[in-house]
């Protein structure tokens, strides 16, 4: 099963038709391009697919761009944990999944288990894979991995609290951060 990460993918795309990061002026800010490509926001389907539209990307075009990306040079291979590992400093990972390259060799794989952090605005789905770094701090609105007594959970930072992109899920207060999610990985096949 072929896996990418979308912003990769548009940053690939973006290159090959020569276009720079603020040519999306009425579309995006450079900023938001920039923060997109790097794997720090997400981009909402309709101003993604309006940049490609803008760009004249074809089907054609975006195959290229994915068989780069998709190739064994730009690539490594992460370990995959489950949840429960978390607790443990000795993890035996459960799969490798690959992943372009720019991880550190501390990066691990995730599995994602719930609809937290689905929204207008972002979209995560269950069984989609998030790629963490681990550490004990993060900035306002970015993705991490936060443990509350023996549970982890893949929330959003804001203010010392870990909140759901879905407004169903109570904030986790008095958790602890121990990685930032870096990117995530969607499958290209929908029959799981």
């Amino acid at each position: 099963m072929t896996k990418f990460k979308i912003n990769d993918l548009f940053r690939e795309i973006r290159k090959s038709k020569k276009f720079q990061q603020d040519d999306f002026q009425e579309i995006l800010s450079r900023p938001w391009v920039s923060r997109f490509e790097q794997g720090h926001v997400e981009l909402s389907a309709n101003k993604f697919f309006a940049c490609l539209e803008k760009m004249g990307v074809t089907y054609a075009d975006a195959i290229a761009a994915w068989t780069k990306l998709d190739s064994p040079e730009t690539r490594t291979l992460l370990p995959e944990y489950e949840w429960s590992a978390l607790r443990s400093k000795r993890r035996t990972p459960i799969s490798y999944e690959a992943f372009p390259k720019g991880a550190s060799k501390y990066a691990f794989v995730l599995e994602v288990k719930d609809d937290s952090m689905i929204s207008p605005n972002s979209a995560f789905p269950i069984g989609s894979k998030i790629i963490v770094e681990p550490t004990t701090v993060a900035k306002d609105g970015e993705l991490v991995i936060v443990g509350k007594g023996y549970r982890y959970y893949f929330r959003r930072w804001a203010a010392g609290f870990a909140l759901a992109d879905n407004e169903s899920y109570e904030p986790i207060d008095e958790c602890m951060v121990v990685g930032r999610v870096i990117g995530a990985l969607w499958s290209t096949r929908f029959d799981k």
